[in-house]
């Protein structure tokens, strides 16, 4: 009896205590992804920080043509228009020679506004987010003096 090989009590007690405390670790690990996960989809400041930086990109190429509360019309250097404007629920971009991009969706209200050398946007999402930012704009005006 003494030469007999195979597990003994106490090590499949042991092996049952590590697979349960895995089992439990990883479920409390699923259970934090999906809340990360589920408020990262219900706050839109991500969107909004790579609208911000996608216009800012592109506004450093482009003149401003004309900003009203509702749209921004701007002109890069081979004379092609474009058109940020709120359409829908979404803020599209749209150039003179047709089609459209959405840049931001779920959004109940966008506002443009022109302020010094800046633009100042006002964004609130369907959930009632709001978010406000200034971006450096180059204005036709400036150019003619």
């Amino acid at each position: 009896m003494t030469n007999q090989k195979g597990f003994t009590l106490i090590e499949t007690l042991c092996a049952l205590f590590i697979l349960v405390l895995s089992i439990s670790l990883l479920s409390i690990g699923v259970s934090q992804f999906q809340l990360i996960r589920r408020q990262t989809f219900q706050d839109r400041q991500l969107e909004w920080h790579l609208f911000l930086n996608q216009l800012e990109k592109e506004w450093q190429n482009q003149i401003v043509i004309k900003v009203t509360q509702d749209n921004i019309q701007t002109e890069n250097a081979k004379g092609r228009i474009s058109y940020y404007e709120n359409y829908q629920k979404m803020v599209r971009k749209r150039t003179s020679k047709g089609g459209h991009q959405p840049l931001l969706i779920k959004v109940e209200s966008l506002t443009f506004q022109k302020k010094a050398n800046s633009i100042v946007l006002e964004v609130q999402f369907e959930n009632q987010e709001r978010y406000r930012n200034q971006l450096p704009a180059c204005f036709k005006e400036e150019l003619k003096q």
